[in-house]
C-alpha cells in the first residue's frame, strides 16, 4: 500500500510552486497549437491526473506514483526542449524539486517501516 497522504501532499506542494500551473492540467494541443505533441510525448501525464488517481487509489505502488511524476516533467522537457526553453527550464526545475521532496519522504517513509 502506498502513503497515499503523504503523496498527494507532495503533489499539492509540486502544483502550488511557481511553474505548477503549467503541469497541472493535460496538455491541449489543440487549443495551445502544438500539432506535433503526440508525435513527441508518447505517453502524456500532468500532475492534476496523478492527484486524481492518487484519490481513486489507482497507483499500485510508490514506484508507480514516482514513475508518474517523473514521466510529466520528463514530458515537457522531452517537448520543449527545442521549442520553448522557459517550459523546459521550468520542467527541469519542478523534477528537482520533486527529487528533493520525494529523497526526503522515502528516508522518512523507509523509517517508519
Amino acid at each position: 500500500e502506498i502513503p497515499k497522504e503523504q503523496c498527494l501532499a507532495i503533489v499539492k506542494l509540486l502544483m502550488r510552486h511557481e511553474h505548477g500551473w503549467v503541469f497541472s492540467s493535460p496538455v491541449d494541443p489543440v487549443a495551445l497549437g502544438l500539432p506535433d505533441y503526440f508525435q513527441i510525448v508518447k505517453k502524456p501525464m500532468a500532475l492534476g491526473t496523478i492527484k486524481k488517481k492518487l484519490e481513486n487509489d489507482s497507483y499500485r505502488s510508490i514506484e508507480d506514483f514516482d514513475s508518474d511524476i517523473r514521466l510529466t516533467f520528463d514530458n515537457g522537457m522531452l517537448y520543449k526542449a527545442e521549442k520553448n526553453r522557459s517550459v523546459y527550464d521550468m520542467a527541469r526545475d519542478l523534477k528537482e524539486v520533486y527529487i528533493s521532496e520525494h529523497t526526503l519522504f522515502q528516508t522518512r517513509f523507509t523509517r517508519e517501516k
